[in-house]
């Protein structure tokens, strides 16, 4: 967007289309500019004494909403880019919000959950039901790059991963060849753990996932899913609740179906519990956290039901942060 100001008016822009990149958007008097970093979906308010201008490194869009003077538009007051004091500043803080704001990297397990029989089960282009598509536009919204694990989990396939989510298991009903969670496997994800990865563990309810191996690794945070279904009830058991940590934040609703509860230790965090019974728990292991809730909750089929999609949003925010 061109650099220009207009005394008799101030605007808004909304920017979109930015993906998990970025923009500057530049404020102030034309010999004193100020930049913001803007991200996909944010805006700002630029005052009529102010500089109209943003760059970014490739084509985004915005909305412009105005207020004051809009009937005539040729009295704009154009700022060609050598009257601003901004180019050596603006092209530092580039560099410089590119290193800060570096990509998450939000990575799904495909190796311990590959099913034979729904291949794009818990998968990031999984477009079905039981597909995390939609999720995974939401992480992307978030600023997260996206990727799969396709191999064991080791030192040298968690490198470069920031948030590590494993999602019910197979089980030999799912497929033909199952591949179970082992001890050097746990030994890799538990130092990855320390040194600050985010873990993120999503069961299921009793026949619809593993739970002997998975308990294993598990077990090594304080943490059990319990074989069995919650809510215990005649037919589909659905749970609508809330609960007191902010990523419930003004009473929103999650929406659950037929989950497997959790058994934890006095040191790991629950936050949420129904009945007494946990639901949702975060443990914190020296540098690094690892949250477990036993259903793969956020896949398409449920992600849009009650709160999920901005619950999931705010959870994910915090497991985000570098």
């Amino acid at each position: 967007m061109a650099p220009y100001t207009h005394l008799r008016r101030s605007e808004i822009y909304l920017y979109f289309d930015l993906g998990a990149d970025m923009l500057i958007h530049l404020l102030g008097e034309p010999t004193r500019t100020r930049h913001l970093v803007v991200r996909d979906r944010q805006a700002v308010l630029s005052p009529p004494w102010s500089v109209h201008c943003s760059v970014g490194t490739k084509s985004y869009r915005f909305i412009c909403g105005m207020a004051g003077e809009n009937r005539t538009f040729s009295d704009m007051d154009p700022r060609g880019p050598r009257g601003l004091q901004m180019i050596k500043p603006v092209c530092a803080l580039m560099f410089f919000a590119t290193a800060a704001f570096a990509q998450t990297v939000v990575a799904v397990d495909g190796f311990h959950n590959n099913e034979s029989k729904m291949p794009d089960h818990y998968r990031w282009d999984g477009k079905r039901p039981g597909g995390f598509s939609e999720f995974g536009k939401l992480l992307q919204g978030l600023g997260a790059e996206l990727r799969t694990v396709q191999e064991r989990a080791t030192r040298e396939a968690l490198a470069g991963i920031d948030v590590f989510i494993i999602v019910d298991p197979d089980t030999p009903a799912e497929t033909d060849d199952p591949k179970y969670i082992e001890p050097a496997e746990i030994d890799a994800i538990e130092r990855w753990v320390k040194n600050g990865g985010r873990l993120v563990l999503l069961g299921n309810d009793k026949g619809n996932a593993e739970f002997e191996h998975f308990n294993r690794l598990a077990a090594h945070f304080g943490i059990e899913f319990v074989e069995a279904t919650y809510p215990k009830v005649a037919g589909k058991g659905i749970l609508t609740i809330t609960g007191p940590h902010p990523i419930f934040e003004n009473g929103l609703m999650l929406y659950l179906v037929d989950i497997a509860p959790l058994k934890v230790s006095s040191d790991v965090e629950v936050i949420l519990s129904d009945k007494a019974t946990p639901i949702m728990a975060l443990a914190h292991t020296d540098k690094g956290q690892v949250f477990a809730l036993g259903d793969p909750w956020a896949y398409n089929e449920y992600i849009d039901r009650k709160d999920n999609r901005r619950i999931v949003t705010n959870l994910f925010r915090i497991l985000m942060k570098k």
